[in-house]
């Protein structure tokens, strides 16, 4: 998910889902689409099985049994034609029960995380970063368990990486289930989560880098704190399986695919999100979003706007259609099904997240 940012005193704000991995098809050059769609309704989803309720119950934590099948939550993302199978093997997957308080003011949820060792070395403890430490703090893990076993949790430095140490060191090879129960407040004002990446602003929510991510292992483990600038995000391609609890009445746009969504019957919704190989997992949502859409051979093209914003989001998706077609002419096929174009309430600053 690519995101470039509106600059003083306003410009337009884009979230943009874009490729982590490149592909071996090369594509002609097509003519621009002319058609669009204006709607204020969420994109469609793609139909999967009832879902029953996934949400968080009391300790212990739960062991997640999962109504979609990984293959189908995995592959949801990904064009189906005239790219290799993404290899898969061995990548972190992520298992994501997310709660939005009805006032978008708090987040809450469990993340349960199957990690492999791919490295050529043993390793006794495994971190991760909570990101949003990082800026206005309030991010705590409230239980973590390794293998179903709770487990005291080590802050190396700060309180921006969380160590979950393992009974046993984990050979290359090995895999091992990490659970861990989350719960932060989402900031709002000026000047807050990044540049507005982890905020709630305009009516935006924007939920840049929210749950726990495991980090890089390289010769050793990345754990220095990155510069406050942009970007943050240093991560592995990995698999996401999401499900998101919130007001139904929310326009949620993800990385990855949408699904399904469930009405719950007291005014919030569940929707079922995920995809992979992608590096980071983003959720923008809100209220009075429009939309506009288009196809570009095989690719949805969706474009996300304020009420404000009309004219320009109801055209935006001509720029992205061109740029979409100039990057496989030059780099290969756009490995997802969509490209999103969200408007959200950055500030003073660009910055791009890939997923």
């Amino acid at each position: 998910m690519m995101r470039t940012a509106r600059l003083l005193p306003f410009l337009f704000c884009l979230t943009l889902l874009a490729g982590c991995a490149g592909g071996t098809l090369v594509v002609p050059w097509p003519p621009l689409p002319t058609s669009v769609i204006l709607s204020p309704t969420p994109r469609p989803t793609v139909e999967a099985s009832t879902d029953s309720s996934t949400r968080l119950t009391a300790t212990p934590l739960p062991t997640p049994a999962p109504v979609i099948s990984k293959s189908v939550s995995y592959a949801a993302a990904l064009r189906p034609a005239g790219l290799a199978p993404a290899n898969t093997a061995g990548m972190t997957e992520y298992r994501l029960d997310v709660n939005v308080a009805p006032d978008l003011s708090e987040i809450s949820g469990q993340a349960d995380v199957l990690y492999t060792n791919r490295e050529t070395t043993p390793l006794d403890t495994i971190y991760l970063h909570l990101y949003p430490n990082l800026w206005d703090g309030g991010m705590t893990v409230t239980e973590a368990r390794v293998n179903g076993a709770p487990v005291d949790a080590i802050y190396p430095s700060g309180d921006d990486v969380i160590g979950l140490p393992l009974a046993a060191p984990l050979a290359p090879g090995e895999s091992v289930d990490l659970a861990l129960r989350f719960a932060l407040p989402v900031p709002s004002g000026d000047g807050v989560g990044n540049y507005g990446e982890f905020a709630l602003q305009d009516g935006v929510l924007a939920l840049a880098h929210f749950y726990p991510t495991v980090a890089v292992y390289d010769t050793d483990w990345r754990l220095e704190t990155p510069a406050p600038h942009g970007d943050v995000i240093f991560q592995d391609a990995s698999l996401y399986d999401v499900t998101l609890t919130a007001p139904a009445d929310l326009t949620v746009v993800a990385t990855g695919a949408t699904l399904g969504k469930t009405d719950n019957g007291d005014g919030s919704a569940t929707w079922r999100l995920g995809g992979g190989p992608m590096r980071d997992f983003n959720v923008v949502a809100s209220r009075d979003y429009l939309s506009a859409s288009t196809e570009v051979g095989d690719i949805t093209v969706n474009s996300y706007f304020l009420p404000a914003m009309r004219r320009a989001g109801a055209r935006r998706w001509i720029g992205v259609a061109q740029a979409l077609t100039i990057y496989q002419k030059e780099f290969g096929a756009y490995p997802y099904r969509e490209l999103d174009v969200v408007e959200t309430a950055l500030q003073r600053a660009a910055s791009n997240i890939r997923g």
